[in-house]
């Protein structure tokens, strides 16, 4: 599958253990993960995508990210906080839960969404129900049921005011957002503004204009 900056994923089964890793175009073997028959934890597991270079990664010392060479590029060490997922990079951020809560079906459902930088520094605290990739500057958090956005510094830039948007993000400038439940689509700029001066039954991402 594919796992991000040209890589694939792989599994291999060798008798008493797996291994997981990435293969580059050449097909050599990376960041290999080995499961033992016993389920201990191997000294590193890679998560299963790269972004803008750098991988998530665990331990017994606990997060990190790692980038294309296999060094650890940075830890996350905030205290009182633990990660428990955290998503590929992309303009340098990472959304990445911390906490979760257990749902009817007894799954482990993910909560307190936050960001993280390239550092491995919690910019974004772990506040919010959803949390989606950057784009343009820009990034959908959901609070409760309402949408707004958030930029590379922490701050609210939109609050939470949407019934629903398009968690794509903003496209070329602008963003498909519902204010009301069942209400018309229109969309805003990064000032979180009324574009266009239209309302639509239905609204989609720009791109390429």
């Amino acid at each position: 599958g594919d796992s991000g900056d040209g890589l694939v994923g792989y599994r291999t089964y060798k008798g008493s253990y797996s291994e997981y890793g990435f293969l580059d175009k050449s097909c050599n073997r990376m960041y290999k993960t080995v499961y033992p028959n016993n389920r201990t934890m191997p000294t590193r597991i890679y998560r299963d995508r790269f972004g803008e270079g750098l991988v998530w990664a665990g331990d017994q010392k606990g997060s990190m990210v790692v980038n294309h060479e296999g060094q650890v590029a940075a830890r996350f060490n905030s205290a009182g906080v633990t990660l428990y997922e955290e998503r590929p990079f992309v303009e340098g951020m990472s959304a990445v839960a911390t906490n979760y809560k257990k749902d009817e079906k007894s799954m482990d459902d993910r909560t307190n969404w936050g960001y993280v930088n390239m550092k491995c520094e919690l910019v974004v605290p772990g506040m919010y129900d959803e949390a989606h990739d950057f784009s343009d500057g820009l990034a959908c958090v959901r609070k409760s049921d309402l949408y707004g956005f958030v930029d590379t510094s922490g701050r609210e830039a939109i609050p939470p005011q949407f019934s629903a948007v398009d968690t794509y993000g903003f496209q070329d400038g602008y963003c498909a957002v519902q204010k009301i439940k069942d209400g018309p689509f229109f969309f805003i700029d990064h000032q979180g503004q009324k574009a266009f001066g239209r309302e639509f039954d239905e609204a989609y991402g720009f791109k390429e204009g």
